[in-house]
Formats: C-alpha cells, structure tokens, sequence
C-alpha cells in the first residue's frame, strides 16, 4: 500500500470518528436540553400546587366531598375549597400529561 492510499484511509477514518463524536455530542445535548426543560416544568407546577396548598383546608375539603356527592349545598368556602382541591387535581394531570407529550413517559407507563 503506497504511502497516498494510506494517507486518505487515515484521513477518512479520523474524519468517521469526528463525525460519529458530533452525532453523540449532538444526542446527550438533546437528552440534557429534555431533562432540564422537564425539570423546569416540573418546578413550575410545584409552586403552582405549593400556591394552591396554601389556601385548602383539607378538613373542609374532606367534609366537603360527601356533601357534594350526596347533593347537599355547600356554603362559599365549601364551594371555594372543592374548586382548590379540583384545581390542584388538574395541575397533577396537567403535568403528567405535558410529560407524556413530550415523552418522558411511554404509552404503557400513561396507560
């Protein structure tokens, strides 16, 4: 093998491995900037629940419920409560679903 041919599979084998080290290099940026944006939403909807949290009363709540499902009214805070605990419900289910979307959970795991 003359020193030319050896020369240009040296240079194609060395440009392979750069090209192969962008595409990995390409693939973990891909994995972080994922892991970071789910990271962050799941920070945000943290305080949105902490806020909500703040005003339940899990006791009120709590008596709430069977009141409503048994069809007797519930005064303002009662009805204020239950809209806080479903609210809250619906951030959860938000958030799971926003993962699965972009997705961090596969459709067994959703299922």
């Amino acid at each position: 093998m003359d020193m030319d041919k050896l020369n240009r599979s040296l240079t194609l084998v060395a440009n392979l491995g750069v090209l192969a080290g962008i595409i990995f290099l390409a693939v973990e940026l891909n994995q972080n900037t994922r892991a970071t944006i789910a990271a962050a939403s799941e920070g945000i909807t943290n305080q949105s629940l902490d806020y909500f949290a703040l005003g339940m009363n899990n006791q009120v709540i709590s008596r709430a419920l069977p009141k409503q499902s048994s069809g007797l009214e519930l005064d303002s805070f009662e009805q204020d409560q239950l809209w806080r605990h479903q609210f809250y419900n619906f951030r959860i289910f938000q958030h799971a679903y926003l993962q699965y979307r972009r997705g961090f959970y596969d459709e067994t795991v959703w299922n």
